[in-house]
């Protein structure tokens, strides 16, 4: 299933719509942070390239999701694409998770006292924190465990959303320290191994 949101504050990297995956039998969630909801195509297209094409694509009836771009995608891919009844949410059950995760940001954002525009980065954290963690109705097994089959190391969450950080910057010139200090936003999947972080 899947649907966007939307936040009422611009993200600190210029963003302000989420395009939410969701695997209903895993409980496994992928999220795209975008500038406006018309790229959501875009979005489809990558959680197809990172985590496969589904059997069974459910959405509301947005022009966005059922427009010529999201229908290229789907016949490409031979994906069926079922839309929900006008006004029932709960046929989808992105809509569902939707409301889970923006809790869990509102928690980040609140607890670490973070400025709002770095919520995208929270969305973000929010869904790996969920993905990592073990579920009751999945008989408590994680995400990508029920998704992918391996059971997944938790050893690079050692640190809670934007918590004060140290970080080594190699390319320092002398007599500055090489040593900064920052804030955590994140594990940074895509650059290194998983113990790099933003």
């Amino acid at each position: 299933d899947t649907d966007p949101f939307f936040s009422t504050v611009l993200s600190i990297d210029n963003k302000k719509c989420v395009q939410l995956f969701v695997h209903t039998s895993s409980k496994y969630i992928w999220i795209m942070i975008l500038r406006r909801e018309s790229q959501s195509s875009i979005a489809l297209e990558s959680f197809i390239h990172e985590i496969g094409a589904p059997e069974l694509l459910v959405s509301d009836n947005s022009k966005n999701q059922k427009g010529k771009a999201w229908k290229k995608i789907t016949t490409r891919f031979l994906i069926k694409h079922a839309f929900t009844a006008p006004m029932n949410q709960n046929q989808n059950y992105a809509e569902i998770i939707i409301g889970t995760i923006k809790t869990h940001i509102f928690q980040m954002l609140w607890l670490a006292q973070a400025p709002i525009e770095f919520w995208s980065y929270a969305a973000q954290h929010a869904v790996d924190i969920w993905n990592f963690t073990a579920k009751k109705s999945i008989n408590w097994r994680t995400p990508i465990e029920r998704l992918f089959g391996n059971t997944p190391d938790i050893s690079m969450f050692r640190f809670y959303f934007f918590q004060p950080v140290w970080y080594f910057e190699p390319m320092t010139k002398f007599p500055h320290h090489p040593f900064k200090t920052g804030y955590f936003l994140g594990v940074a999947w895509d650059h290194g191994d998983p113990f790099t972080y933003k």
